[in-house]
Parts: structure tokens; C-alpha cells; sequence
């Protein structure tokens, strides 16, 4: 859309405009619907921006397109929005964010892939997997935009539990793939998970299996007390209400040692993204 304009000048236009309406890198994201580091690439020149896009950014300002892209004195926007369509001259673009859509075979092989990976530890018992799930999940979603295992999560006092676990847990155990062990741990009894199948890695990305494997590396030892103390101190934990649905767009507020990569302001001319698995 604005190669011929040049995406570095662009850019820099944009950090400037930015920062004189005193929007932060976040803010534009939020704006865009994008991940800030995909915002961060924009100001830098190296990611070239759609029209709805323009848009979006246009209407933040409160200005003309053509003067968005070209320069000069700013002036009134001159195009309406409705709903999520926008319209520019006899232009019309429909955009939509990733729609959440709950997929039950995708989420079974995705509970499984954590079940096995996890199995050799003797803290991971049935209690750790709606963690490592909602850690995998959100930091999928932080990198990619994007859902791995379908699941929408509530906040619980033990932690965000995902939406249909339960009973696909028990699906799981009667089909023969999976098998819950009782476990003597702390003096209470719990159920240990072992699968019994393996893994249907054709429904899974390697993007996907990449940050699992980060996940239960990181976190796959660790108590699940602990786990859930340091859990409701995560923001998208923090700032829901309990029983509430927590928005998977609150990961891009996430600090260290939640986010998946760590965003700078970027500030610096030429200055790029800063990547932190944890």
C-alpha cells in the first residue's frame, strides 16, 4: 500500500506523529490490532501497511489520508466507519480479528502433546496441564495472533482453568488414551496423567510444539502452588475479575517473566525488537 511512498520515511513519519499525539508503541498495536512487534517493524520500515490499516492510523490522528502518507498541514478525516467495515472513496475493505472457535480435535492432541511431554516429572500432575495450557496459549497468541488450543480460559482461585478440559480429560480416559494414576503428594491424593497413545502431530505446527516445549520446560517442575501464586501475578490473570473470561489481547501488556518477547520502545533509529524466551 505505501511502497511507493517508502516504507522507511513512513515510518518515521509515524513515530513522529506518534509521539506527538503521545500514543506509545502499545497503543498504536491496539489501534492496529496488531502485535507490537509488528507495529515496531512499521516504524522501522520494514513492514509495509494495508489500507484499513492507513485507516485506523488516519483516524487515531483525527487526519486526512493523503497527508498520513504525503505529508502537509493536517486537515479532518474524510471517511466514515461503520461496524467493522471501512470505507475510502469507492474503496470498501471488511477485516476481522481471529475469531476464537473452540476445535475439539485440535485440543485433544494439544492436551495430549502436554501430557507426554511433561509425563517424566513428578510435580506434573493432573493439576499442571490448564496451566501450561493457558501459558502455551497466551504466548502463542503474543507471537503469532493466532489460537492453539482453541480453549477461552476463566480466572479461578487455583488458576486459569480452560473451558471444556474436564470433560475432555474424561473423554480421554474412557477412549483409552490417556491414564489417571493416584498419587500421594503433600498428603493429598492426586491424579498423575500418562498418555496411551501417541500424538497426532500432522494437527499440530511446529510453531505450536516450539512454544509447548518452552512451556513445560520452564514451568513443567514447578509446584503447582507455586505455579498458581505466581500465575494470578501475570496481568491478564491480574486484571480479570474472578470467574471472568480473560482476554487473550491482555498478553501484550505481559512483563518478564510472562512475555514471550519483550517488546522495546525502539526509540533508537534502526533500533529492533528485543527477543526474550523468558
Amino acid at each position: 500500500m505505501i511502497e511507493f511512498v517508502g516504507l522507511v520515511d513512513f515510518g518515521k513519519r509515524l513515530k513522529s506523529l506518534r509521539k506527538k499525539h503521545s500514543f506509545s508503541q502499545g497503543d498504536m498495536a491496539n489501534i492496529l490490532e496488531i502485535s507490537r512487534t509488528s507495529y515496531l517493524a512499521i516504524e522501522q520500515g520494514k513492514r509495509d501497511v494495508g489500507l484499513v490499516e492507513i485507516q485506523k492510523i488516519a483516524r487515531a490522528f483525527q487526519m486526512d489520508i493523503e497527508v498520513l502518507i504525503h505529508g502537509g498541514i493536517g486537515s479532518e478525516m474524510r471517511y466514515e466507519s461503520v461496524e467493522n467495515v471501512r470505507v475510502l472513496g469507492d474503496v470498501e475493505v471488511e477485516y476481522s480479528k481471529p475469531q476464537l472457535k473452540f476445535d475439539r480435535v485440535k485440543c485433544r492432541e494439544v492436551v495430549l502433546y502436554l501430557i507426554e511431554s511433561c509425563a517424566r516429572y513428578s510435580n506434573a500432575l493432573e493439576t499442571l496441564i490448564p496451566k501450561l495450557m493457558y501459558l502455551s496459549d497466551f504466548a502463542y497468541y503474543e507471537n503469532h495472533e493466532g489460537f492453539l488450543s482453541t480453549c477461552t480460559y476463566k480466572k479461578l482461585p487455583f488458576g486459569p482453568l480452560p473451558d471444556h478440559l474436564s470433560e475432555l480429560l474424561e473423554e480421554m480416559a474412557l477412549s483409552g488414551e490417556i491414564v489417571k494414576i493416584k498419587m500421594e503428594k503433600n498428603g493429598e491424593v492426586q491424579n498423575k496423567l500418562f498418555p496411551l497413545r501417541a500424538v497426532d502431530l500432522t494437527l499440530l505446527k511446529a510453531s505450536e510444539m516450539v512454544i509447548m516445549n518452552d512451556m513445560v520446560q520452564l514451568y513443567g517442575r514447578f509446584p503447582t502452588s507455586d505455579l498458581v501464586e505466581l500465575l494470578h501475578k501475570d496481568l491478564p490473570m491480574k486484571v480479570t475479575g474472578m470467574g471472568e473470561t480473560i482476554k487473550f489481547d491482555l498478553t501484550f501488556y505481559r512483563e518478564f517473566p510472562f512475555a514471550y518477547r519483550i517488546y522495546g520502545e525502539g526509540d533508537d533509529e534502526g533500533g529492533s525488537g528485543k527477543d526474550n524466551s523468558f
